[in-house]
């Protein structure tokens, strides 16, 4: 769809919410248009009206649930992108607490996490991946990278190895082992110096 599509359609949707029509579908669908143009703010304001419309979590459906947590999936998203990183974790609470499954928003959640410094909860993060999805090669590397950054280089050698394991030619993995192995070399030279 053309950027005229979505505004046609958003067109049609501000008709039906003039019109009563104001329910959750509607203003989810108008969240997801404004995000797909880059109109972040009213997109923003769209999830949170739908959000609204969706009542109290514990009284949501499967199928609510499942929404709420794409509703806040794009919100944390959103955010990420404005570097509203607080804003951004909370709202991938949100994911897992409705999804505790969804890989992205962990993913995500740890990104969030290892920006602003909070290295052991990124570490969760992608812990929590590697436990359900032991094949996911991007979750052992930034594994392996959160691993360095705290200076535990044995545990981010084999995690780097791991996504190797996984994809050998996966390049960033590789930097990483690189990088790991001569973080590790250098600390043992200190101690002995």
């Amino acid at each position: 769809m053309t950027v005229e599509n979505y505004e046609k359609a958003l067109d049609f949707f501000h008709r039906a919410v003039r019109a009563g029509a104001g329910g959750a579908d509607i203003h989810r669908f108008m969240g997801k248009a404004y995000e797909t143009i880059g109109r972040k703010s009213e997109a923003l304001d769209s999830y949170r009206k739908a959000l609204d419309a969706m009542g109290p979590e514990e009284e949501m459906s499967d199928e609510e649930r499942f929404n709420a947590a794409e509703i806040w999936y794009g919100m944390g998203m959103i955010n990420t992108q404005m570097e509203q990183f607080g804003e951004a974790a909370r709202c991938y609470d949100m994911v897992v607490k409705l999804d505790p499954d969804s890989r992205d928003a962990w993913y995500n959640r740890g990104a969030i996490m290892e920006k602003i410094g909070d290295l052991n909860e990124a570490l969760r993060c992608y812990d929590r991946i590697v436990g359900t999805h032991p094949d996911d090669k991007f979750a052992w590397s930034a594994k392996g990278l959160v691993l360095l950054k705290m200076k535990d280089f044995q545990q981010a050698i084999r995690a780097f190895e791991t996504a190797l394991r996984i994809d050998p030619e996966m390049t960033s993995a590789a930097e990483g082992l690189t990088e790991a192995r001569r973080a590790e070399k250098e600390a043992e030279i200190e101690r002995y110096a």
